[in-house]
């Protein structure tokens, strides 16, 4: 209690004086960043094995996002197939519960779908 007490006296003076005592680490750019991208994550269930649905539906790129990280429920082989192109990147291993980027530097608005090799479901941030 009086440890308590002696830490509240001593922010109460620091501030006083003007000086506050640090409470959280000062986010950087690149932090910030990232953290705006995965927030604006959504849900994926390619349960055929691509998300949206093989093609028929496009998923765009946003300006949340340079790149397009998937973050799969559990490990699978990934591509981005792309609409102007009608073609896929090269796999890249997508390991269970972790973000993988699988399309680097894709500029804001390009239609494109995941394809993975196996059934998988997760989040996909763009």
């Amino acid at each position: 209690m009086r440890h308590l007490l002696s830490t509240f006296a001593v922010a109460a003076a620091l501030t006083a004086t003007g000086v506050t005592p640090a409470v959280a680490a000062e986010r950087t750019p690149a932090a910030t960043a990232v953290a705006s991208c995965y927030g604006g994550a959504v849900y994926f269930d390619a349960v055929l094995g691509a998300w949206p649905r093989n093609g028929k539906d496009w998923a765009y790129t946003t300006s949340r996002c340079a790149d397009i990280n998937v973050k799969p429920n559990k490990g699978s082989w990934a591509s981005v197939c792309f609409k102007a192109t009608a073609t896929c990147n090269g796999r890249t291993w997508a390991a269970a519960g972790q973000w993988t980027v699988v399309a680097t530097n894709v500029k804001d608005g390009t239609g494109f779908y995941l394809a993975f090799q196996t059934p998988v479901d997760g989040y996909a941030a763009y």
